[in-house]
């Protein structure tokens, strides 16, 4: 099932990649991407640098939120090192693991370990679901499918409300390990979204995070020449984000190309560019993701080493 899955996402990217690059000019792609602005090309990747301090303090401030307070710069190399399985391993879910696994072996309860993780996606998602919902339609007020990022967020608000609700089971069913486990994860949901103090803070990062997103690729478009501003970025790159977070290709790609032309097409920003903007961005969120395998490395070694006395 996983290799059928995994083939599925595989032939989308490649599909979406191919019909792109159809429907371009290589010739112009090329041209812009070798003329490509050098100040740009070293700011995008500071910029996507950046992002991994960002998502950690984002992540600090939702483990604050149930109960458990963490060094931001460890939870910084962690989230690097998440990042960098996520390169090995098709979609988020290896590194989230291992981002939970790395807290539970800070003697956090598992539960709360999975938790943290779990709200902090959350509070990603529901942060770009709301940014794209309130600005898109103050730039482009007759965008098709606007609907369907209002109807998205909704869900999102429902679906909160549905997990603080896990905790309502019958007491003959807390025997079972996985309804408590929803129990838990019920109670850390009405702590951190019940709670205006609690909230403010991971929704803030979430949005810093989303806007230097926007800048990055804004800071590429612009090298490639386009005549993008960047309230045109901070407006129609979060619904990009949005759609290349789905679970349906590889690592985003080819989604996230489709979403790119489209947007930046609203504008007016040609394919041939807005393609290389997207391509650029995909490339340098892998580079910067490359230095979590460093950490990895210095971590586990860090470890025999500590291990190697008792031997």
């Amino acid at each position: 099932m996983k290799v059928l899955l995994w083939s599925a996402k595989c032939a989308v990217s490649v599909g979406l990649m191919i019909w792109l690059l159809h429907r371009v000019d290589l010739a112009d792609l090329v041209e812009h991407l070798r003329n490509i602005s050098w100040a740009m090309l070293v700011l995008a990747p500071a910029l996507m640098t950046l992002q991994a301090v960002i998502s950690g303090e984002r992540w600090r401030q939702v483990m604050i939120s149930i109960g458990v307070a963490l060094p931001l710069g460890w939870l910084v190399r962690v989230h690097w090192v998440g990042a960098f399985i996520n390169l090995l391993v098709p979609g988020a879910v290896g590194g989230d693991a291992y981002r939970m696994w790395r807290v539970h072996k800070r003697d956090v309860p598992l539960a709360t370990a999975i938790n943290g993780v779990m709200l902090e996606r959350i509070v990603t998602v529901l942060s770009l679901t709301m940014m794209v919902s309130a600005l898109l339609p103050l730039l482009v007020p007759d965008v098709p499918g606007q609907w369907g990022f209002r109807g998205l967020a909704l869900v999102g608000v429902a679906g909160i409300g549905g997990l603080m609700l896990l905790d309502r089971t019958p007491l003959t069913f807390r025997q079972w390990r996985i309804v408590r486990g929803f129990a838990a994860l019920a109670e850390d949901t009405r702590r951190l979204f019940l709670s205006p103090r609690r909230l403010f803070l991971p929704m803030a990062w979430s949005f810093i995070g989303n806007a230097n997103l926007a800048l990055c690729a804004f800071a590429l478009a612009h090298g490639l020449g386009a005549t993008l501003t960047i309230l045109d970025a901070l407006v129609l790159v979060p619904p990009v984000v949005l759609i290349t977070s789905l679970p349906i290709s590889i690592s985003g790609w080819g989604t996230r190309e489709l979403a790119m032309v489209t947007a930046l097409g609203l504008v007016g920003v040609p394919s041939d560019i807005a393609l290389s903007t997207s391509i650029l961005y995909g490339l340098c969120s892998l580079l910067t993701s490359l230095p979590g395998g460093l950490l990895w490395l210095l971590s586990e070694r860090r470890k025999s080493e500590a291990v190697a006395p008792g031997l």
